[in-house]
């Protein structure tokens, strides 16, 4: 798996062809940082990768823009798996992105989707994501909110090798914006717990 965690370029797509009620001069729309908190960091064994910004911007008529900054926090654990498999192979990712009212209507797709069809998403994102299949649903706390994460099975290629995977997904509301949530690891390892940890230790706005 990528240095770069698999929900990372989800919402590069998830702006696409919402823009066509703005009718007036420029638009922004800016998430605020969710994180995990130190404290769930370290009972869960992750260390932070880094906390980044990604632009979306589309371009209307007459020079008008739209600009969508989310920020994505991502955090790793170096596991083992044996066969010359070990790295930062447990990633989890926090992404927030905003809910952005234009007119008075929502307009980020996000809002309208399942944690199936993110996981779908992932899956169209990347080449070397395939055969997402859902495993379960449990729920848990996502910083103060109860929500339902979904658990699939899936394989990956890394370092040239097919590795069977967990992907776990989540979505909540927050403070005006959208976050999700997804775990990643080898399938053989138990990584619900530690995820479960991370999950409820997400700060939004984040604290820093």
């Amino acid at each position: 798996m990528k240095r770069r965690a698999l929900l990372a370029g989800v919402p590069m797509a998830l702006f696409a062809g919402c823009t066509s009620l703005v009718v007036d001069g420029e638009a922004e729309f800016e998430a605020q940082t969710a994180t995990v908190s130190e404290e769930a960091r370290s009972e869960a064994g992750y260390e932070e990768v880094e906390v980044t910004e990604s632009t979306v911007e589309r371009e209307l008529p007459a020079g008008r823009k739209v600009r969508v900054i989310n920020v994505l926090a991502e955090y790793s654990r170096t596991v083992d798996i044996g066969l010359g498999l070990s790295g930062e192979l447990a990633r989890f990712t926090a992404v927030a992105t905003p809910e952005v009212d234009i007119a008075g209507q929502a307009m980020n797709p996000v809002a309208d989707m399942d944690n199936d069809e993110l996981a779908e998403r992932v899956q169209q994102q990347y080449d070397n994501v395939q055969n997402v299949e859902s495993v379960g649903d449990r729920t848990t706390a996502v910083g103060d909110t109860e929500t339902t994460v979904s658990k699939y099975d899936a394989e990956a290629q890394t370092n040239g090798e097919s590795v069977d995977i967990n992907i776990h997904i989540c979505r909540i509301q927050s403070e005006g914006d959208f976050i999700i949530c997804a775990g990643v690891h080898p399938r053989e390892i138990d990584e619900d717990s530690r995820i479960d940890t991370l999950l409820a230790g997400i700060q939004h706005p984040a604290r820093r």
